[in-house]
């Protein structure tokens, strides 16, 4: 999957780099601002990529780090994807969540799908809701397990030929949910 991600290290105040950055993205598809950890994080699409820029403290202290990743996630799927893939999990997400990336990778003839998602909801709310949406799609419930004391839970979806893996974790007063979906040949 063609990616490229590059890191640049701030000094001081990023006002004006964080201003470049939202103003250039919010002029694409899919705009989205959020808050991961406590990082600032935009995202959108240009054409057949996702890109994403995070900013974050760097090791340094009193410096930023600019987290710039750009990803083919879009346009035309390659033959070796499955119909399947190529459409929506079909697994519905709660008002108020926002899509960060999507991407496709290719290991021999499997074929996965990453979405994450982030919202503000509990870590449990969030997966009775994926959970209970993703049952009346047709998928079925084959593990589930609590993690971290209720800060992480992993479900297990099948479907078909399709196996997905739900992982929803609360980070500070964020959740994120990252849906790992293979196509099994």
């Amino acid at each position: 999957m063609p990616m490229q991600i590059k890191g640049i290290d701030l000094s001081g105040s990023t006002e004006r780099e964080v201003t470049f950055y939202r103003d250039w993205l919010q002029t694409k598809r899919d705009f989205v601002e959020t808050r991961l950890n406590g990082n600032l994080v935009m995202a959108a699409r240009d054409g057949d990529f996702r890109i994403v820029a995070e900013f974050k403290p760097s090791k340094e202290a009193g410096k930023t780090q600019v987290r710039f990743t750009t990803a083919w996630v879009y346009g035309k799927v390659p033959d070796i994807v499955g119909p399947q893939l190529a459409q929506d999990l079909a697994l519905t997400m709660p008002l108020g969540t926002d899509q960060l990336s999507d991407t496709f990778s290719f290991d021999a003839d499997l074929v996965n799908r990453t979405t994450v998602y982030g919202n503000s909801l509990s870590v449990e709310a969030n997966e009775l809701y994926i959970r209970e949406q993703a049952l009346l799609r047709g998928w079925t419930v084959v593990g589930r397990s609590t993690l971290k004391g209720g800060l992480r839970i992993q479900t297990v979806l099948r479907r078909n030929k399709q196996e997905a893996i739900v992982a929803t974790t609360r980070n500070g007063q964020f959740c994120s949910i990252v849906i790992s979906n293979t196509l099994q040949p």
